[in-house]
């Protein structure tokens, strides 16, 4: 049985545009862990079929994928801070 690639568009708004690039403060500060994840998966995916394609990921989606693991960080950081404090 043939697996279909279903490739689903980015989650986050900025994703899809290339002009500006993602900070990731901005990215911990703007969105939930949850949503930070779910692009973290998608680029991953995408990442994977580039390699499965052209035996190379993008370097514009390996600096996106390294900017969102960044943005993870810190946003488990300050959740670790704020339950500090608590």
């Amino acid at each position: 049985m043939a697996a279909s690639a279903f490739i689903q568009a980015p989650v986050l708004p900025f994703a899809s545009s290339q002009e500006t690039k993602a900070v990731p403060e901005s990215i911990a500060a703007d969105h939930s862990i949850l949503e930070i994840d779910r692009e973290l998966d998608l680029l991953f995916d995408k990442m994977q079929e580039e390699l499965e394609e052209s035996g190379v990921a993008s370097s514009e989606s390996i600096e996106r994928f390294h900017a969102f693991c960044d943005a993870y960080g810190k946003k488990v950081d300050r959740i670790g801070r704020f339950i500090r404090v608590m």
